[in-house]
């Protein structure tokens, strides 16, 4: 790695410890606060590309992802990886036949279940460092605040212009 060891936190202090795959972990600041870890064993190549900065914001964004049809389950496939602190979904629509092309994780016995609550525990098991959330019912318009980032997929336009809407305020 650049700039110093691999070990190095930003202050430039090397750091005791590691993940079972033999990776350095390294403080998440937040406010003078360590909150967690980031495995750099588990992120090496994220980190390389992005910035301990960028992987450091990342562990602390809460998303929400709105719709998980083909798109927005790859959308969180991608998210639940990237080692986000929280990745809360909202798709109401039950699984049907042909989401079984298309959404890798459901299956026939899956059919007339929320496509969230049967995606959650895969995501889960992606990455144990990123919190799945199923949000249920209806997504009211302040709910949106405490999300760093809000993704709407599978959603009508005129939905999509509220949330824009709400999430500007």
């Amino acid at each position: 790695m650049r700039g110093g060891d691999a070990g190095d936190t930003p202050s430039g202090t090397a750091e005791a410890g590691g993940s079972a795959e033999g990776g350095q972990r390294m403080d998440v600041e937040t406010g003078g606060e360590a909150e967690g870890k980031i495995d750099e064993g588990l992120y090496n190549r994220q980190l390389y590309v992005l910035g301990h900065d960028a992987m450091r914001r990342m562990a602390q964004a809460n998303v929400l992802l709105v719709g998980l049809g083909g798109l927005g389950m790859e959308i969180a496939k991608d998210l639940a990886l990237a080692g986000l602190k929280s990745l809360s979904l909202h798709d109401p629509k039950p699984a049907e036949w042909f989401d079984i092309s298309s959404q890798f994780y459901v299956t026939e016995s899956d059919l007339g279940k929320s496509r969230a609550e049967v995606s959650a525990v895969q995501l889960g098991e992606l990455n144990p460092n990123t919190r799945i959330d199923v949000i249920e019912g209806n997504v009211g318009l302040d709910d949106l605040k405490r999300f760093n980032l809000v993704i709407c997929s599978d959603t009508i336009f005129g939905e999509c212009v509220q949330v824009n809407d709400a999430c500007r305020e």
